[in-house]
Order: C-alpha cells, then structure tokens, then sequence
C-alpha cells in the first residue's frame, strides 16, 4: 500500500488511563499517516515522533461544560480541517466528543 492510498489516522484520547491506552497502538501510530488529540494538561503527554493537539480539560460537572464542548469543537474543527482525518481511533472521553462527531458529520469513520 502506498502513502497515497493509506488512510490519514486521528489517534484521540484524554489524558491519563485513556491517553496511556492510546500509546498501546503506537506501532500503528508509525505505520500510518496519524496525529494525536489529547487534552492539556499540568504535565506534558507527547509521543516524540508524532504531531500532537491539545484541547482543554472537560469536567462533566463544571458549569461551563456546554461552552467548553462548544469551544473544544471549533478547535477540533480547525484541526480537522487542517490534518484531513479518514479515520478516528479514540479512547475517550468527554473532549475527544467534538472530532468524534465532526468525523462523523464528514462521513468519517
């Protein structure tokens, strides 16, 4: 398979237990055309060979959970259009929910 013809993949997760299950799949990760989406942070979660985004903690209970979401979703718009994503490969949870559905709006997988 060529690098034109192999699908660009999105590799997403928050950070902690669902980032450390995301890392599990970097030899896939190496294989393919892939980025990273996770959240930021106090500490700093960044595989050394791939790109890597970062969005804002969500916490469901907050508030401002709407508006975070909202925001979360124009940054991960800007990233999908930026990257081109085929495919979403996510491990959770709630800031990983905006380029869940904007894959999905664009007929990703």
């Amino acid at each position: 398979m060529d690098q034109a013809s192999r699908p660009k993949i999105c590799f997403a997760a928050s950070s902690g237990g669902h980032y450390e299950q995301l890392m599990m799949l970097e030899p896939l990760m190496q294989k393919y055309d892939s980025f990273i989406l996770t959240e930021k942070t106090e500490y700093s979660a960044k595989s050394k060979d791939e790109r890597t985004y970062y969005v804002p903690q969500i916490n469901r209970k907050e508030k401002t959970v709407f508006f975070k979401l909202i925001a979360n979703g124009i940054r991960a718009l800007g990233i999908f259009l930026k990257e081109k994503p085929d495919v979403i490969i996510c491990t959770g949870v709630l800031a990983m929910v905006p380029m869940c559905l904007i894959m999905k709006l664009f007929g990703k997988n």
